[in-house]
């Protein structure tokens, strides 16, 4: 058996556009979905089809009743919004998971649906 060696400390994938949750109800924007779709939007509103279970996050740039301020990070690689009482909510376990996303032009909305590791990521997974 010949063994390989590990060399990479932190790897960061940024072809992709992600959101992680967090425990205690934070959802955590990767730089890739920072730079597509958050830039010059300092507020986020939720919304939740339990259906599908497919978060909505809609970036807005007016303060209003139940919007979340987005927290830039000081390094600018990721953005997070604090929504405990939004998982709670929906009843959604706020664990830590990472999310994939898409842009829905439509609704303008980003769409998250978890990731299933080991599954292959393909567009279609939000059409099942």
């Amino acid at each position: 058996m010949s063994f390989i060696e590990f060399t990479a400390k932190h790897t960061r994938n940024m072809d992709r556009a992600t959101v992680s949750i967090n425990k205690g109800g934070r959802i955590v924007f990767s730089q890739r979905c920072l730079t597509d779709y958050l830039k010059g939007y300092p507020f986020i509103k939720l919304y939740y089809d339990p259906d599908k279970r497919v978060i909505g996050i809609k970036p807005v740039r007016e303060e209003s009743p139940n919007v979340y301020p987005v927290t830039v990070a000081h390094d600018g690689k990721s953005a997070s919004i604090s929504c405990i009482a939004f998982f709670k909510y929906f009843d959604i376990e706020d664990t830590g998971r990472k999310m994939d996303t898409r842009w829905n032009k439509d609704t303008q909305i980003i769409e998250a649906r978890e990731l299933v590791k080991g599954a292959p990521q393909q567009k279609s997974l939000f059409d099942r």
